[in-house]
């Protein structure tokens, strides 16, 4: 974990974590400034990469990964939270996010042993199965099983949660002032300073890192999150063909359509983390209709025939943006 340093009234702590790096910024509240927030996060950072690593041999996700026909796996509160909350997004994503598609991401070269296709006879080679008709959880027991060898991959959600469990450990501890940043999934409360809000950038997908798609404000002290998803840097290629990372569920293959990113913006920022990915696996035209359907501000960036970038949204997202990114 990266240093603590105070600049300006406000606190930072940076380092990596999940494969990724993260960035935490806060106010300290006068009133109990002898608070730890390195161990604070450190705890959390570890506790939750114990519970949903598939890196990490004994981590509970990698227990049950390995769960054989009749085994069963008491899960922690914070372990099976998650997943039950992936299946409600699932059935409300019309499929597009699925945490039980583990293997076929292993397939495509993006999972634990990133061991990529050579041939694209091997991608032909897989027929698309449903998985969540065979997990059980059964509640008198507390205990999870599987009815059928599949395997759990909760990449697209755990990061949105950790955030999520810092920023209560923060509240917990009477700082409600915060930006907290793991692998580009953003939650923010309160101010900065004065009068000035926290601002979130959201990145183009062009080749220009520092060129933003729009900005978010921070809103007086409500906490919002949030989050994207896109298919732009991590994908490989075979025989002129493009491979993203991004899986749609309900076909096993990679995403292929014109939309190329999204994002998302909800209180909660596991559940903007998930939704940004099923948006993205949705595309513009059935994830705005979704969307719409169940208040989720959303943005979409597609690429036409020309390689123009178009961005979209709706009035729900467009109600967070900086009047300059309207």
């Amino acid at each position: 974990m990266g240093g603590c340093k105070y600049e300006n009234s406000i606190n930072s702590l940076n380092g990596l974590t999940m494969g990724t790096s993260f960035s935490i910024k806060w106010k300290d509240n006068p009133e109990n400034e002898n608070i730890n927030v390195r161990e604070i996060v450190g705890k959390t950072l570890s506790s939750i990469n114990h519970a949903m690593s598939i890196y990490i041999d004994k981590s509970e996700i990698s227990q049950f990964n390995k769960l054989k026909m009749g085994e069963q796996l008491k899960p922690s509160a914070d372990f099976l939270k998650l997943i039950l909350l992936s299946k409600e997004i699932y059935d409300n994503s019309n499929g597009a996010f699925d945490i039980t598609i583990g293997k076929e991401i292993e397939k495509w070269g993006f999972g634990k042993n990133k061991k990529k296709p050579d041939n694209k006879k091997m991608l032909t080679k897989h027929t698309m199965q449903k998985h969540w008709n065979a997990f059980v959880y059964d509640k008198e027991k507390n205990s999870i099983y599987k009815k059928s060898d599949f395997l759990l991959d909760m990449n697209g959600i755990a990061k949105g949660f950790a955030v999520d469990k810092i920023a209560q450990q923060l509240e917990e501890k009477q700082i409600h002032h915060y930006m907290i940043e793991i692998g580009g999934e953003v939650k923010v409360k309160g101010e900065k300073s004065p009068n000035k809000p926290w601002i979130i950038g959201i990145e183009s997908p062009n080749e220009d890192k520092n060129k933003l798609s729009g900005k978010i404000s921070s809103k007086e002290n409500r906490a919002i999150s949030v989050a994207s998803s896109g298919d732009y840097r991590n994908y490989w290629e075979l025989d002129g063909d493009k491979y993203s990372h991004i899986i749609n569920p309900r076909t096993g293959k990679p995403i292929g359509h014109k939309t190329v990113a999204t994002s998302v913006i909800l209180e909660n920022c596991a559940e903007a983390d998930a939704w940004a990915t099923a948006m993205l696996v949705l595309g513009e035209s059935e994830g705005l209709a979704i969307a719409n359907k169940l208040k989720i501000p959303v943005l979409f960036i597609s690429k036409d025939e020309k390689f123009k970038l178009n961005t979209v949204s709706n009035n729900l997202f467009k109600e967070y943006l900086n009047k300059e990114s309207r």
